[in-house]
């Protein structure tokens, strides 16, 4: 898979623009970014930003992160903030500065949809929380600890459909007491 780091320095950016709040942190941030890329290759055969993610204690992450964000920072699109938490630890968030040019042109409709979809789905979560969930994840647990987590393994993820031969007992159930001429009797 190629990377695109133009493409993963907009996805923060948009992030940030979009989703930044207390809770986001690089933690956060790491996390993701994880979701939205792996989301995406499990909707459609590809990543948005083609990085590597490895496996390690704090959960999925990207090795270039830092320097990208510490680029971001010396151009001026955001500021990096350090203080303490909550718990006296310390924690970095970020105010975003400037926008980048034409940010809904960045990403195509599908990959717009995802990232929002994460977004909105993990906004409220603390790092701790979303690093917990993380660590659910099958390509997450497949993967050896320090080692390349494969995109690949997304298709062991329980998406909660039911597999395309398998019934499904309540519809079925329905549809064979259903009288259909009652049910279509208004028509």
């Amino acid at each position: 898979m190629r990377t695109n780091e133009q493409k993963l320095r907009q996805l923060i950016l948009y992030i940030l623009e979009n989703y930044n709040n207390s809770n986001l942190t690089v933690t956060k941030l790491q996390k993701i970014l994880y979701y939205c890329d792996f989301n995406y290759y499990h909707k459609h055969g590809n990543s948005i930003s083609g990085f590597t993610y490895y496996k390690n204690h704090f959960g999925p992450t990207i090795k270039a992160l830092p320097r990208i964000i510490k680029a971001l920072e010396d151009e001026g699109f955001i500021k990096v903030v350090k203080r303490q938490n909550y718990y006296g630890t310390s924690q970095i968030n970020f105010s975003i500065l400037k926008r980048p040019e034409n940010p809904d042109q960045q990403f195509n409709d599908s990959e717009k949809l995802v990232v929002d979809e994460v977004n909105r789905s993990y906004v409220g979560l603390s790092p701790s929380e979303i690093s917990t969930l993380s660590h659910t994840d099958p390509p997450y647990i497949i993967a050896e600890n320090q080692s390349e987590i494969e995109y690949d393994n997304v298709s062991y993820r329980d998406d909660g459909a039911p597999e395309e031969n398998e019934v499904n007992v309540e519809a079925q159930t329905y549809f064979e007491e259903a009288k259909f001429d009652q049910l279509f009797s208004n028509l």
